[in-house]
């Protein structure tokens, strides 16, 4: 079978780095069930001129102008639709009567020829993936699949996003909280991002609890609040606990925040690693006894599950990545901006083999379960279809 996948969210040398999740997937099902892939990602349109002003908007006219390249293997068209430099989803909305336009004279032609011997197209999002992939599989008259990314509800009852849902063949979503929104209105199913094998541990390397080490793996972003916690430690420190945060990560945040980090007196407890290997990673959660991650919006969070599987306390934001997968005082804790410091003193107070066990416990029995083989046969089970 010849899948064309219709990414937004395929990583490009040059451009801030996406989450290749989708291209390990496919390399999973390609290795294990034989499929075939080809890729069809897009970005913003942009004028050359643009590129004088911006790094980000000239790499977009230069991969472009391209077309077609590999990416890590896979043969991939690259196209262009209309996209103000916002995620707000509105937006993008009112703009789809200007895609459809582009779309037929601008698109249409090169996405046909590029797909026509494909089997099934899988959309990644709704904006602009879905959208293209849908008059795309009209033209062609191939079944496809919409995956739902941080969806808005009373969007999906407006056209043409209604029809795109209603004569899918299958709706699925990585995200707990979208499952939770959606399941009630779209025949909608969950297949959470799945966890490699090498982050399951059976137990703590250390179990000393003198100094609690805290982690947080993610790209330095205004939503994932990291801010929040660097703050609530400075109080966790004037109270005479003893801790050490590792941020994994990097992105337009760092400088501010190792600002915030002189300013309240941290340098000695808060520790900046940058971007690093997912072998780095995995030391440093197994090393760790919380991992936390007030991130809002966040539509599933790989790294919530990875931590986890290594055995560490979850802390994450309420209604927003894996709160509904993971429950709130049984497998992990779940803030906003008015709790998180009370939240983390209550754990610092009570923090303990057992108090850790438990919520350990209760995660891995749910995390066990999002394993490589059992989410790559529910893939193959959809596909196959």
């Amino acid at each position: 079978m010849k899948i064309l996948n219709i990414s937004t969210i395929i990583p490009l040398k040059g451009l801030p780095r996406d989450n290749d999740i989708i291209l390990q997937i496919q390399d999973y099902l390609k290795n294990k069930y034989n499929y075939q892939f080809i890729i069809a990602k897009s970005l913003p349109f942009s004028p050359s001129f643009l590129g004088l002003f911006s790094q980000k908007w000239k790499k977009y006219s230069e991969y472009t102008k391209q077309k077609k390249l590999k990416i890590y293997g896979y043969n991939t068209l690259i196209y262009s639709w209309l996209a103000p430099p916002t995620s707000n989803l509105w937006i993008y909305y009112f703009l789809i009567p200007l895609n459809y336009l582009w779309y037929n004279f601008k698109i249409k032609k090169q996405l046909s020829n590029f797909a026509n011997d494909t089997d099934l197209i899988v959309t990644q999002s709704i904006f602009p993936d879905a959208l293209y992939g849908y008059w795309l599989a009209k033209r062609l008259k191939k079944p496809y699949v919409v995956n739902i990314r941080n969806g808005i509800p009373s969007i999906f009852k407006l056209f043409p996003l209604s029809r795109i849902t209603k004569n899918a063949f299958a709706i699925i979503t990585p995200s707990p909280l979208d499952y939770k929104k959606f399941k009630d209105q779209l025949n909608i199913q969950l297949i959470p991002h799945p966890i490699n094998d090498s982050f399951f541990t059976k137990e703590k390397q250390s179990t000393n609890l003198s100094t609690i080490k805290i982690v947080s793996v993610c790209r330095l972003l205004d939503l994932k609040h990291i801010d929040w916690v660097i703050n609530t430690l400075a109080l966790i420190k004037s109270k005479g606990f003893s801790f050490q945060y590792n941020i994994i990560g990097d992105g337009p945040e760092t400088e501010k925040l190792k600002t915030l980090t002189k300013t309240l007196k941290l340098n000695e407890n808060v520790i900046f690693h940058g971007y690093q290997t997912p072998q780095y990673i995995k030391q440093y959660l197994v090393e760790s006894h919380i991992f936390i991650m007030p991130s809002y919006p966040e539509a599933l969070g790989i790294a919530f599950l990875e931590a986890a599987a290594s055995n560490c306390l979850i802390v994450g934001h309420k209604n927003s990545g894996v709160d509904g997968l993971l429950i709130h005082k049984h497998s992990a804790i779940f803030v906003d901006k008015n709790s998180i410091t009370d939240e983390i003193l209550h754990i610092f107070n009570h923090i303990s083999p057992s108090f850790l066990k438990q919520y350990n416990d209760n995660a891995r029995r749910i995390v066990d379960k999002i394993k490589w083989n059992r989410i790559g046969e529910l893939y193959h089970n959809l596909y196959s279809k």
